[in-house]
């Protein structure tokens, strides 16, 4: 069965506020009980702001470093093992980090809120020490606005 979406009501309640909701809770008998896993759907304006802090960090940074990062895309892929969204492959020379996808079916806008918040420190730790990580944020925010 597909996927709904439902909201809160005044009284505590969830409704249906889509057409797969309202199918969901159509074919459900009285009193039925089903398992639910909740879910909150991703913000595309905070994925958009991801893409938007990668590039400025990349831009930022000091030109030597483009030699080991020589694309933004070796940069995602250090920010996203750093910040623990990764998995460890088995090889014969030790465990190997593999990113994990931050696509919108494989991760909530929680796991993303906490995802971003870990990148973020990640930069301003690392990669761009001395940036302050609110005018950092405010920077992205405009570039995406």
């Amino acid at each position: 069965m597909a996927d709904g979406f439902f909201r809160k009501t005044a009284f505590g309640k969830l409704e249906p506020t889509d057409e797969a909701g309202k199918a969901i809770v159509a074919s459900m008998d009285k009193g039925e009980i089903r398992k639910v896993k909740v879910t909150k759907p991703r913000n595309i304006v905070n994925h958009r702001r991801f893409f938007a802090l990668l590039k400025l960090c990349y831009e930022m940074m000091p030109e030597k470093w483009h030699e080991a990062y020589p694309s933004m895309e070796h940069l995602r892929f250090v920010l996203t093992v750093e910040a623990g969204w990764c998995d460890f492959i088995p090889t014969k020379n030790g465990p190997v980090p593999m990113p994990k996808s931050i696509s919108f079916a494989k991760m909530d806008e929680a796991e993303f809120r906490d995802f971003w918040d870990k990148v973020v420190k990640v930069i301003v730790t690392r990669f761009l020490p001395g940036v302050n990580q609110h005018e950092l944020e405010m920077e992205v925010l405009e570039m995406v606005a």
